[in-house]
């Protein structure tokens, strides 16, 4: 057994191990004797009149959405009214949110450190919270993201293209002698490339670049029987921000 007192950092993405947020991935702001402050994802309940009355999760088999908190949507959807505190952040119905994110205490046994990748739709949501903590941190791998020594990718804010030269945990180093973070990359591909897709949902399905358009990544799928090329079901497989999962 581990002291959480050792493994538990101020500045440390974490996922949550017991109670109603099991299984979540935060973000830790402090650290204190027994316990941390931590900023996860909200999960509101869609606008019904059992939503309209509390934001807190409960054990349901209704899935919940991950999405960032808003006072204006709370207010049209859930007729709440959250008030806007000196320090930026804003509460309703007894929680406290920072940045859009939520803000809650945890005993530090029920934090674990990350030893699975976070969905990248769960890191872009913390990617879009813009909360300065945050932004500064190193994010951890995206899930879906799966590089290699060699491959060719484009840097997204500059729209260069570069050569990994090594592949490390939160980040790829390239030939432009700088780092950069794996969620601002992604694979640099050209029409009529044979791709394979890396990882879920569409893992193992092999075709050739058909199209791209931004994010989005369209291939012609390979079928085996008669090694005959077609649409799969009739269409263009959509891949939506996955472009970093083929190879």
């Amino acid at each position: 057994m581990q002291d959480p007192m050792t493994v538990v950092n101020k500045g440390q993405w974490i996922q949550i191990c017991k109670g109603s947020y099991k299984g979540d991935f935060g973000f830790v702001m402090h650290v204190e004797a027994g316990g941390a402050q931590v900023l996860l994802i909200p999960c509101l309940k869609a606008p019904t009149l059992e939503a309209a009355t509390s934001f807190k999760r409960e054990q349901t088999t209704t899935k919940l959405e991950p999405k960032l908190f808003n006072p204006d949507t709370s207010k049209s959807l859930f007729q709440l009214n959250p008030i806007h505190q000196d320090d930026g952040t804003y509460t309703s119905c007894g929680l406290v949110f920072d940045y859009g994110l939520l803000q809650q205490d945890f005993d530090l046994h029920s934090l674990s450190p990350i030893f699975t990748r976070i969905p990248i739709s769960v890191l872009y949501l913390f990617q879009l919270s813009t909360h300065h903590n945050i932004i500064a941190s190193d994010f951890p791998s995206p899930k879906e993201w799966i590089f290699e020594e060699g491959e060719q990718i484009v840097i997204r804010s500059s729209n260069k293209e570069a050569t990994i030269t090594a592949v490390q945990t939160t980040h790829l180093e390239v030939n432009l002698a700088r780092r950069v973070l794996k969620l601002y990359v992604h694979k640099n591909f050209n029409i009529g490339d044979f791709v394979s897709v890396m990882s879920d949902p569409f893992q193992g399905t092999m075709g050739w670049v058909d199209l791209i358009d931004d994010d989005i990544t369209y291939i012609i799928e390979h079928q085996k029987g008669g090694n005959v090329s077609t649409f799969s079901n009739g269409i263009k497989v959509n891949f939506i921000q996955i472009p970093a999962d083929l190879y």
